[in-house]
């Protein structure tokens, strides 16, 4: 049975980082698939990170497997991090 597993981000993960807060996330992403997990991977903005939970969503319903859900936090705080956009049904 495949391993499965949903690794949140509020911003958009950079491979090319080179500060501990870019780093990290990225070599946590890399571990969970060294791991033999298959990454789904909520990241970006939140224009995208509503778009890739509302498919996860769908495939879910559908009968995806998630094991565990993995969530970074961002430096600064979530409302601040972006402007904010119109609340709408996830």
């Amino acid at each position: 049975m495949t391993r499965s597993m949903i690794f949140h981000v509020p911003f958009v993960l950079n491979p090319n980082a080179t500060s501990a807060s870019g780093i990290r996330p990225m070599m946590l992403r890399r571990a969970f698939e060294s791991l033999g997990y298959t990454v789904h991977e909520v990241s970006g903005r939140h224009p995208e990170r509503r778009e890739q939970i509302r498919d996860l969503k769908r495939r879910i319903a559908s009968g995806l497997s998630v094991d565990f859900v993995y969530s970074e936090a961002a430096t600064t705080p979530t409302g601040l991090g972006e402007p904010v956009t119109p609340a709408t049904s996830l």
